[in-house]
């Protein structure tokens, strides 16, 4: 697997905010997003290859602090969707470890089972890449629980304006849950994210669904391993 990095923090953003986790950055992207916060994600040999088994010893010895949630993100996680199912599906015939697995995507690599490997799945449209939109939709009604749709709110060519907003989110509510519906502001720092939080917290109140911050770049702005 190659692997961008791996760090303990809090989840910053989405349905899981505020919980202490392992991260599991996996490198490589199929996008190349303006103003990414992660370009390192993608960038030629910034990355180490490490066998499953070497990840599972990573999860076990974070399992045996007080917190369970392993996030797997990117860049693009599902470009090794089939070894981070490995390396779950290994994690889960341990019955010493109970650890519950979260995952964030972009969307553009549809995996029908994703539900059966995680507790929480993200997906985080981005506007001209999303082909998959409708099977991720009827995916999200079926597993009400698990999935949720975390849209950027922002003026970049990939984020959402409020046109944007006003042609999906009222269908979209049709399908889902307002539960699952996040909006977030876009900003890689403290005064970008400042930018879009007003106009995002007003959209939010306006459909009725949830606001997402950006916690992590609330304290640490756009340092790495946070």
């Amino acid at each position: 697997m190659k692997i961008s990095e791996i760090f303990e923090s809090i989840i910053g953003e989405g349905g899981y905010m505020g919980y202490p986790a392992l991260f599991i950055r996996l490198w490589g992207c199929n996008l190349k997003c303006e103003k990414c916060d992660t370009p390192h994600a993608r960038q030629p040999n910034e990355y180490e290859e490490l066998p499953p088994s070497k990840i599972l010893l990573v999860i076990a010895y974070y399992h045996q602090k007080p917190t369970s949630y392993v996030v797997f993100t990117g860049g693009e996680p599902c470009l090794q969707i089939k070894e981070i199912e490995d390396v779950i599906t290994i994690t889960n015939s341990l019955k010493q470890l109970s650890v519950q697995f979260l995952i964030e995507t972009n969307g553009t690599i549809f995996r029908k089972t994703l539900p059966k490997y995680f507790s929480h799945i993200t997906i985080s449209p981005k506007k001209r890449n999303n082909k998959h939109f409708k099977k991720w939709v009827n995916l999200a009604s079926q597993n009400t629980n698990k999935v949720i749709f975390k849209f950027v709110v922002g003026n970049l060519d990939w984020t959402f304006t409020p046109t944007d907003l006003e042609k999906i989110i009222p269908d979209l509510l049709n399908e889902v849950r307002a539960g699952q519906i996040w909006l977030m502001p876009f900003g890689r720092t403290h005064e970008e994210l400042q930018h879009f939080s007003k106009l995002t917290w007003e959209l939010a109140t306006k459909y009725k669904v949830c606001y997402s911050d950006r916690l992590h770049i609330r304290v640490w702005g756009n340092e790495r391993g946070r």
